[in-house]
C-alpha cells in the first residue's frame, strides 16, 4: 500500500500507517537522506545488505512525543501529515522535512516534549 491510499481516519497506530514497511537502500539515515521523513520506512541496508531496523518515525515518536504514543487520534494526525508531506508540506515553514512534520502535528495540537 501507498501513503496516499491509507483512510488516516481509520488509523489507530502505527502499523496502520507503515503496514510491512520499506527499506532505505542508501544506509541509515546518512547524508542528504538525514533530512527527509521516510514515513513508511522500517528498514535500511546495512553497507553488506544486510536488513536492520531504522524505523525513523518509532524513534522521533520516543524521543519526541511518548506521551501520544497510546493515543489513536495522535496517529490519525501523524498520518494526515505524512500525506501532507507527499504533496510538499505546503503553507508548512521550515528548513528540512523533520522541522515541517514537527510544525504539522503541532498545528493538529500535537507539540514535542
Amino acid at each position: 500500500m501507498i501513503l496516499s491510499e491509507i483512510d488516516c481516519s481509520k488509523v489507530k497506530n502505527l502499523d496502520d500507517i507503515q503496514g510491512s514497511g520499506t527499506t532505505d537502500q542508501t544506509g541509515e539515515n546518512k547524508g542528504i537522506d538525514k533530512g527527509k521523513v521516510a514515513c513508511m520506512q522500517k528498514y535500511y541496508l546495512d553497507d553488506k545488505k544486510n536488513k536492520k531496523e531504522a524505523n525513523e518515525i518509532k524513534m522521533m515518536i520516543i524521543k519526541y512525543y511518548k506521551k501520544y504514543e497510546v493515543d489513536e487520534n495522535f496517529y490519525k494526525a501523524l498520518c494526515n501529515c505524512c500525506q501532507e508531506k507527499v504533496k510538499g508540506f505546503l503553507g508548512i515553514e521550515g528548513s528540512n522535512q523533520w522541522e515541517k512534520l514537527y510544525k504539522c502535528l503541532s498545528n493538529k495540537g500535537y507539540k514535542k516534549s
